[in-house]
């Protein structure tokens, strides 16, 4: 009796281990979005069993399943080819998002696929979400759809480092009750989506702070203004934006006195603090700057360095 107890229970273990191998798991990958998303794009990618069951994938925004339906699937022969015969030829999915709608700034967008007697598989990944004309802690309907984007007035420069685009500043329009800003936007280009993304956008008031500063401590007689100022860097009030951003320093060609994004890596900011520079601290007259100046330009740097508004 024990010996017919054993085989019992070794040829059910046999049935249910036979079963769990039958069972057509989900296999999956979200394709888009990628790190950076702005405006209206794509959320794609492929999904199947093995036994070739019906898909449903929904879209999914900061660790919650929405009741976006994403249309689900279409043919990638490219799917067949990686995985071999008996893939199903129809596995793709997408659907257009506008990411304006969502604040500025990190966010965790996926997809939940499901498929009839199957454990939905969750994707999710962090996204930094970028908004030309969006402003920190403002109202994340402004700026989700422009009217327009114009860049006639704006510098451009290649940050080498990086191999992104700075382009500064761009008028931007809402289409709804957000009016009309000036934005330093940051581009990359993206091999899935081919095409370049806004990977960083600044529109803040933020630059408001720093002008004071170079107008009381900089643009003074002698030194940062007039018509012959030093080292050529005119820092009063309507000329200091275009003078530094995106623009290379005289002293260190290699380097921008504005890297919007980054302060430390910035040459004008370098000069303030006195690190890593050719020539004396600035300003001159009364050196230095005081913590909170120097926090105020580190501020207005590292988010995006905005113009003025």
């Amino acid at each position: 009796m024990r010996k017919e107890g054993v085989c019992w229970g070794i040829a059910a273990a046999v049935v249910v281990l036979m079963a769990a191998i039958a069972r057509a798991h989900i296999v999956a990958n979200l394709e888009n979005p990628g790190p950076d998303a702005s405006g209206i794009d794509q959320v794609s990618g492929w999904a199947f069993t093995e036994e070739g069951k019906p898909i449903t994938v929904k879209l999914r925004i900061d660790g919650a399943t929405t009741d976006v339906v994403i249309p689900c699937c279409g043919p990638r022969q490219d799917v067949v080819d990686r995985f071999g015969p008996g893939t199903p030829l129809n596995s793709s999915f997408t659907v257009l998002l506008n990411f304006g709608e969502l604040r500025p700034g990190f966010h965790r967008l996926g997809v939940e696929i499901s498929a009839p007697g199957e454990q939905p598989l969750v994707i999710d990944r962090e996204v930094l979400i970028s908004k030309p004309g969006g402003r920190r802690g403002e109202d994340p309907l402004l700026f989700s759809f422009l009217n327009a984007l114009d860049p006639t007035a704006a510098q451009v420069a290649v940050d080498s480092d990086t191999g992104e685009l700075i382009v500064a500043p761009v008028r931007v329009e809402d289409s709804g009750a957000g009016g009309t800003r000036q934005a330093t936007l940051r581009l990359r280009w993206s091999r899935s989506t081919q095409r370049f993304l806004i990977v960083s956008a600044a529109a803040d008031t933020n630059f408001d702070p720093v002008q004071a500063i170079f107008s009381n401590r900089c643009a003074l007689s002698g030194c940062h203004t007039g018509p012959s100022p030093a080292q050529g860097l005119n820092l009063s009030l309507g000329s200091a934006f275009r003078e530094i951003v995106p623009i290379r320093s005289t002293e260190i060609p290699s380097r921008f006195l504005v890297n919007p994004g980054d302060a430390e890596a910035s040459y004008l900011f370098q000069k303030v603090t006195g690190e890593n520079i050719v020539g004396a601290r600035m300003p001159l007259v009364n050196c230095c700057l005081s913590a909170s100046e120097l926090a105020a330009i580190a501020d207005w740097i590292d988010s995006g360095a905005a113009p003025p508004q």
